[in-house]
């Protein structure tokens, strides 16, 4: 598991799981790679979902299987009941994409975390996949949208709901109290 030992995933699963949680990869190979590891630790309950994989999708809307490394594909019209934990295993390639997947977390009023792991390597690998798009303005535009993504990884000091609610219009101005920079003022 490429930038987080096993363990660490563990822990945060084992800490704030309790009904469903989402491991959000941008990679199938990312979720493969997350879904093998995870299966070792919670045997039975660990499926992947993406574009070229989604015969266990029963097994997930029905509540058989309660942790899922998934890609954004999961995010697009699939309504996964009592999800409690949204993990971001990788920084997602826009806020908007942040927020998509964040958003999956707490549907049904239920208290709810979205944690984003992010390191450097992220951006990195994140850029060239963007780079390989052709078309040059829909590539600067995500190159765009992939750096503001950066600044709000590394921002260590704005409140994260303020600053992700007015990137994408919506104004916010009280600080949360919730999210990890408010946390560090308490």
């Amino acid at each position: 598991m490429k930038g987080l030992c096993p363990n660490h995933l563990d822990h945060i699963i084992t800490s704030y799981h309790r009904h469903t949680t989402i491991v959000f990869c941008n990679t199938i190979a990312a979720t493969e790679n997350v879904e093998k590891e995870l299966k070792k630790l919670y045997r039975g309950e660990v499926m992947v979902y993406h574009s070229r994989n989604k015969k266990q999708e029963q097994d997930m809307l029905s509540g058989k299987k309660h942790i899922i490394a998934a890609t954004s594909a999961l995010s697009m019209g699939v309504d996964i009941r009592n999800v409690d934990l949204v993990i971001h295993y990788n920084m997602p390639m826009s806020l908007a994409d942040y927020y998509q997947m964040a958003g999956r977390a707490g549907r049904e009023g239920q208290h709810a975390r979205s944690i984003l792991l992010y390191t450097p390597d992220d951006y990195t690998e994140n850029h060239w996949l963007l780079k390989c798009i052709e078309e040059k303005g829909a590539r600067n535009r995500a190159l765009r949208r992939l750096d503001e993504m950066k600044e709000f990884c590394e921002d260590e000091e704005q409140c994260m709901v303020i600053t992700l609610l007015n990137a994408l219009g919506d104004s916010h101005e009280n600080a949360c109290r919730y999210c990890t920079n408010c946390q560090k003022g308490r």
